[in-house]
């Protein structure tokens, strides 16, 4: 399990990450920090709002290390797959978001549970079902893209292969 982390300060522009000012990598983590003008909507925003908010900048994130995305906020009766995207011609990831205003009730990441994790392979089934003829892949992963909001700027964790597929 490899981790990335990004202090973002800056708003929800295309350029988001291009615009960074510093860039620091020390033992796998990478740290950038770019502006966040909308951080005191972004602070006062209702959960569900935030949530939105947070998969917007991993899309962003994901798109900006040039990944594609095949599918944002897919709903099964299993729940939502937060974004479907593709690393690379073989590898295709399901990848959970989770966005938090503190750790209060813990990291963002610690809120994928093992009863979530079965639901997210549920619908990844479900979605390979009807859309993994089209997509050729060779490689399934879940990452989880974790997203803390402090004052001015976002943390973002970005844990590739956070979970096993079975």
């Amino acid at each position: 399990m490899e981790a990335f982390s990004f202090w973002c300060t800056g708003g929800m522009s295309e350029n988001i990450f291009q615009r960074a000012t510093s860039a620091t990598d020390i033992c796998g983590t990478a740290t950038i920090r770019i502006p966040l003008p909308d951080a005191p909507i972004v602070n006062h925003m209702p959960s569900r709002q935030l949530g939105a908010y947070g998969e917007q900048l991993a899309a962003q994130w994901l798109t900006y290390l040039g990944w594609s995305i095949e599918a944002c906020n897919w709903y099964s009766q299993y729940g939502e797959l937060d974004l479907v995207a593709r690393r690379d011609a073989r590898s295709l990831v399901f990848v959970e978001v989770k966005t938090r205003r503190s750790t209060q009730q813990g990291l963002p990441q610690e809120a994928v549970t093992a009863t979530k994790q079965r639901h997210l392979r549920k619908a990844a089934c479900l979605w390979l079902a009807e859309h993994g003829q089209r997509i050729r892949h060779t490689d399934i992963r879940f990452d989880v893209i974790a997203i803390r909001m402090v004052r001015d700027h976002a943390q973002l964790t970005h844990i590739e292969g956070a979970f096993p597929w079975r």
